[in-house]
C-alpha cells in the first residue's frame, strides 16, 4: 500500500486485500484504511464480497451482478432502500416478503400476505390493485410485539421461535411463521425462548417496496 501511495496514483485499485487476516485485525485495518485513503485524497476502487467491509469503507457502493450494475449509492441509500430482491438480500440480511396489493389510500398501500395484512407508506411503483408485490424489513428492524402494540392494533405476524444465537452484543432469532422463517435482531432485549410463540411487528416506515 506504501509502495502504492508514494508515487500518488490518480487512482488506486485494491482487490480483497484485506481478505488474509482474521476478524479483529481485518476490523481494525478497514477503520485504518478509511483514514489513510481520506487522508492522500486517492480516488479507490475497493473491490470485495464482505458487505460489511464495502458499507465501512466506501462513499459510494455498486453492487454487482453477472457483471451488470444493479443499483448505486451511499452505503446507507443501498442498505436502507435496496432497489431489488438480489440488493435487499444480498448487502446485509433481509426479510422478504411477497403478498398481493389490495389498497392504495391517502399515500399508503395495504398487502395481504400469507401471514397477515401490512399497512406501509409509499408509493405503489407502477403497481396495480391486485398486482402482486415483493417488500423488505431488516431484522434490526423488527421486534416482539408488546401487549402496548396489540392493543393500538400494530399489525404483528405471528409464529414459533425456531433457533436462537447469542453473539454478546447482539441476540439472532428465526421465527417461523408459516413457510417463512422470520429473522429478528435483538440488542438488549430478553430474547423469547424456542418453541415459544410469539408476535412479530414492526414500523410501517421500515417496510421497503422492491422491483420485481
Amino acid at each position: 500500500l506504501a509502495r502504492a501511495l508514494v508515487i500518488r496514483p490518480k487512482v488506486l485499485l485494491l482487490d480483497e486485500c484485506l481478505s488474509a487476516l482474521d476478524k479483529k485485525l481485518r476490523v481494525e485495518m478497514q477503520v485504518e484504511l478509511r483514514k489513510i485513503l481520506e487522508e492522500s485524497k486517492v480516488t479507490t476502487f475497493f473491490v470485495t464480497h464482505d458487505q460489511e467491509e464495502a458499507m465501512t469503507l466506501s462513499d459510494t457502493i455498486v453492487v454487482m451482478r453477472d457483471g451488470n450494475i444493479e443499483q448505486t449509492g451511499s452505503p446507507k441509500e443501498v442498505y436502507e432502500h435496496p432497489r431489488n430482491k438480489f440488493v435487499a438480500d444480498f448487502l446485509g440480511k433481509a426479510n422478504i416478503y411477497e403478498g398481493k396489493l389490495i389498497s392504495i389510500t391517502d399515500g399508503k398501500l395495504t398487502i395481504t400476505t400469507e401471514n397477515g395484512t401490512v399497512v406501509i407508506p409509499g408509493t405503489p411503483c407502477g403497481k396495480s390493485i391486485g398486482d402482486d408485490v415483493i417488500f423488505a424489513v431488516r431484522p434490526e428492524k423488527l421486534r416482539v410485539a408488546t401487549a402496548a402494540d396489540k392493543a393500538k392494533d400494530v399489525a404483528c405476524i405471528e409464529g414459533t421461535t425456531d433457533a436462537i444465537v447469542y453473539s454478546g452484543n447482539i441476540t439472532s432469532c428465526v421465527i417461523k411463521c408459516g413457510r417463512l422463517d422470520v429473522k429478528v435482531e435483538m440488542n438488549g432485549v430478553d430474547a423469547p425462548a424456542r418453541g415459544e410463540t410469539v408476535s412479530i411487528t414492526w414500523d410501517p416506515a421500515d417496510t421497503v417496496l422492491l422491483e420485481a
